[in-house]
């Protein structure tokens, strides 16, 4: 009896690793058929909607699958995708709309030179390490929005969108605290829009040129470290960096030293409402036309020394947290006016100790 309860009990075993064995077969089967019908749907240009709530390892795609299907010339649109490897198409030529949705890309994406002739759409992604953009080529709209740069990392010198540009509550940060994010040289043809996006690092826009209206309201350029450049850049169009008469509750925040010496303000520039909580300098700037500072806070000293006003220049209600000898507005300099324009610098400043 004994020996065969003990041998009931063996087969038993036996069955059960058995079935065991079976359901894990079958299921990295099923793993398998999975992965390949994304792989196969990203070949297509098939639009793939991956489950959110699923496990990130079901989740996870190969860079190498979207390089692929960008060589086939075909459509990539994915949503809810950890990408792993490294997203890197310099000089590439992107024929079809290239999109990624709440994505996240864990290693390097470097897209330097590269032409997007259909829309590009990064929305909601996350970028854990570096990116490029350098000398890429937008010829459609190119949106950014509510995307996060986590390495420090980030390079779009001397891209040119021809459509619009959108990074509408993007960040760019860094966990080490240091890193730049570069715009130098970019041409933005079309409208260019920075609200309410966030600057963690450096911020350089040097030489940039906007050629629509440019929005700038609501951002935070953040780190009390970093410095926020954007000496002789050009703004061919109006250019908001806070409160406008159409919008009352966007201002934004230079916690970094801020330079915008040699910038270039063809039309309206509106910096209403805008904090600087360090150093900022406006020397050899050029405003074409109005601008307006009225209620603009300046913690630190701030430097309007040999500024071009061809228009009215706005200050009431603007605060000077400093002692008058660290505020540089040198009038000579303001000369020769356009003759046709009359030029009206008009204060009722509020010096703030508190």
């Amino acid at each position: 009896m004994v020996a065969r309860s003990s041998r009931t009990a063996k087969s038993a075993i036996v069955a059960f690793s058995f079935l065991v064995l079976l359901l894990l077969s079958r299921g990295q089967a099923v793993g398998d058929d999975s992965r390949e019908a994304i792989h196969r749907k990203i070949l297509a240009g098939d639009e793939l909607i991956l489950n959110p709530r699923d496990p990130v390892d079901t989740r996870t795609i190969d860079a190498k699958w979207i390089k692929e299907s960008v060589a086939n010339h075909v459509r990539v649109a994915i949503h809810y995708a950890v990408i792993r490897g490294s997203l890197d198409m310099p000089d590439e030529t992107f024929e079809q709309r290239f999109e990624l949705h709440d994505c996240v890309v864990r290693e390097s994406a470097d897209f330097s030179y590269a032409i997007f002739k259909r829309q590009f759409t990064a929305d909601r992604v996350t970028f854990l390490a570096g990116v490029s953009f350098r000398g890429t080529k937008f010829d459609q709209d190119a949106w950014f929005g509510r995307s996060r740069f986590e390495s420090g990392d980030v390079e779009f010198q001397y891209a040119h969108f021809l459509g619009d540009f959108a990074a509408l509550d993007a960040e760019f940060v860094s966990k080490s605290g240091s890193g730049m994010a570069n715009f130098s040289h970019v041409r933005f043809d079309g409208e260019a829009n920075f609200g309410h996006s966030l600057f963690g690092i450096i911020a350089y826009f040097i030489g940039a040129q906007f050629g629509g209206q440019t929005y700038f309201d609501g951002t935070r350029f953040q780190s009390q470290e970093s410095q926020t450049d954007f000496s002789r850049a050009h703004f061919s169009d109006v250019v908001s960096f806070g409160t406008t008469p159409f919008n009352k509750q966007r201002d934004s925040t230079f916690a970094s030293k801020a330079s915008f010496v040699a910038t270039q303000f063809d039309s309206t520039a509106w910096f209403d409402g805008v904090t600087f909580e360090n150093e900022v300098q406006f020397s050899t700037a050029k405003f074409g036309a109005a601008s307006s500072f009225r209620g603009t806070t300046f913690k630190s000293e701030c430097d309007f020394s040999l500024v071009w006003f061809g228009s009215d220049s706005l200050y009431m209600g603007a605060r000077f947290w400093v002692e008058p000898s660290s505020i540089r507005l040198t009038l000579p300099a303001l000369q020769p006016f356009p003759p046709t324009n009359s030029c009206l610098l008009r204060f009722l400043v509020e010096k703030s100790n508190s």
